[in-house]
């Protein structure tokens, strides 16, 4: 449904920028908001897993699994809440756009926590909201400033997707149900991050 919708978002941006009318809608940019949605998607079916998991009890073993990953991703809120802050400390406080939207930036900052590479939402251009029309430097300086910011994830992406397909090769039918989805969730989300960092 995502993907859909972005499509949608692209083509009426195209055919916006060639008619000459709805100037912010061709101004969107679609992988500024594609891309932090899926970061959620990732992170809300790493939960979602877990829960699964841990619901089924298949296995002793699943118990310690789970905790496991528990800690592993409360590690990756401390850690993503400390760059994050790093990240407006050292490019973004000083700036006119933070001094006027840092009240109303409380949800994006809760979520960008929980998905570091959704912050990149401020970048999106999103019509009149001023909250996604940030600006701290040229492009090329504000996309390595999100690709590094975007790098955090990958200390919760590529843990659980490894005890994701560990689970899945050793117990198949009594592994989580939504084991393929977070397969496929978890490769985007490593691709998207490797992608950001190389073509920055």
């Amino acid at each position: 449904l995502t993907v859909g919708l972005a499509l949608l978002s692209s083509i009426l941006a195209r055919m916006a920028h060639k008619c000459g009318c709805c100037l912010r809608l061709a101004k969107v940019r679609v992988l500024d908001v594609l891309t932090p949605i899926m970061g959620l998607y990732t992170t809300a079916a790493d939960y979602v897993w877990l829960l699964y998991l841990q619901g089924n009890n298949a296995h002793p073993l699943h118990t310690t699994l789970f905790m496991g990953c528990l800690c592993n991703l409360f590690l990756c809120f401390v850690v993503n809440a400390a760059v994050l802050r790093m990240t407006l400390t050292s490019y973004i406080i000083d700036t006119p756009w933070w001094r006027k939207n840092r009240k109303r930036l409380r949800l994006i900052l809760l979520l960008s926590v929980l998905s570091p590479r959704f912050f990149r939402i401020t970048n999106s251009h999103l019509g009149a909201i001023d909250r996604t029309h940030i600006h701290f430097g040229t492009p090329s300086k504000m996309a390595v400033v999100f690709a590094k910011l975007g790098l955090a994830t990958l200390l919760q992406d590529i843990p659980l997707l490894l005890v994701q397909v560990y689970v899945w090769l050793i117990w198949r039918n009594l592994a989580p149900k939504v084991s393929l989805l977070c397969f496929g969730l978890g490769a985007q989300s490593i691709l998207t991050t490797v992608l950001h960092h190389v073509f920055s």
